[in-house]
């Protein structure tokens, strides 16, 4: 079984109702970001620093934050229905109570997953900062060097592992599935080539994506469009990483039976 790119951009075709869909979601982030940059600014000419002007600063921030882990978890049910059945179509959004707790698990996964980072960013901190108080201006440059080529490549490991992780949260939604290093190991066991080539697959549509939205900035309809066609490749990066867990499931199974 290999990748579908073709699949993955063309999951319209197995809904006909996507782009209702797609522009609820889109609206939603837009929406919400829009009444979010009101309501600050207005907060930020108004000088209304109290408390009235802060709540009407944060609700909206808030509401800005329920918008985008409520689009956030849609494109991950997505996913999960993607490995379950290869034409399954998007989720419906009376659904977006349990989207809105979905997101708020991938991000809390994430945070977990990367706490080893933050903590070597802080040790890193610390150690130029000492290096600084306590030694002369050669021993904090080499201290910065050293500590920042370690922290860069530390940080570098864990951002391309991170799909795998990703990957396996997206099979169960069990927010530790982000620290099961057991679990992680096992999908990538006989698939690292698919793993590289799913990875590489996403970089390429996250760089389609940073292209388009450049493109789209020049212009004002082009801004407005921007949270469709980001939700648009959104699901693309999520249908390519539903459909290396389906090459690992099914390498598995050949594997059992063979």
């Amino acid at each position: 079984m290999n990748f579908e790119i073709e699949k993955a951009f063309c999951f319209i075709k197995n809904d006909s109702d996507w782009l209702k869909k797609l522009l609820i979601g889109a609206g939603m982030n837009l929406g919400a970001f829009l009444l979010m940059l009101i309501c600050v600014f207005a907060v930020l000419f108004t000088r209304a620093f109290n408390v009235g002007g802060f709540l009407i600063a944060v609700l909206p921030c808030a509401l800005f934050l329920v918008a985008a882990l409520g689009v956030y978890g849609f494109t991950l049910q997505y996913g999960q229905d993607r490995i379950r059945n290869e034409n399954a179509p998007l989720p419906d959004w009376k659904d977006f109570s349990s989207f809105l707790f979905t997101g708020f698990k991938a991000c809390l996964g994430a945070w977990l997953y990367f706490i080893p980072v933050f903590a070597l960013a802080g040790l890193s901190f610390i150690v130029q900062v000492s290096a600084k108080v306590h030694g002369g201006a050669d021993s904090y440059t080499i201290a910065s060097l050293v500590v920042n080529s370690l922290y860069n490549l530390f940080y570098l490991i864990f951002l391309v592992f991170y799909f795998v992780f990703n990957a396996s949260f997206l099979k169960d939604f069990n927010v530790f599935s982000f620290i099961n290093i057991a679990k992680a190991y096992r999908m990538l066991k006989g698939c690292w080539k698919q793993y590289f080539t799913a990875l590489f697959l996403i970089l390429a549509v996250g760089v389609v994506l940073n292209i388009a939205s450049i493109i789209l900035v020049l212009t004002i309809i082009g801004v407005i469009l921007i949270p469709f066609v980001f939700l648009y490749f959104q699901i693309v990066m999520m249908d390519i990483t539903a459909q290396f867990v389906r090459i690992e499931e099914e390498s598995k199974r050949t594997t059992v039976e063979e």
